[in-house]
């Protein structure tokens, strides 16, 4: 799992994200309900939505992983 942001900008962290992606979106997808409850603080909401861009923006692969995911939410 994710245990440090620094890991996407090494290729053995890479590695790790690629191996466990599924859970490691299932956690940002529960924190980002969590923190969607939370009073009006986006702290914790723009944690999240960075280190997504983060994963879009260091791996080719992870974006083409993330949008296609996007995508496949989106029509049903």
């Amino acid at each position: 799992a994710l245990t440090s942001y620094k890991e996407l900008t090494t290729r053995r962290g890479l590695k790790k994200i690629h191996a466990d992606l599924d859970t490691i979106l299932i956690k940002l997808d529960e924190v980002f309900r969590y923190a969607e409850g939370l009073p009006q603080d986006g702290k914790l909401l723009s944690a999240v939505i960075a280190i997504y861009t983060k994963m879009c923006v260091v791996d080719a692969l992870l974006q083409d992983k993330l949008v296609g995911r996007g995508e496949s939410h989106a029509d049903t």
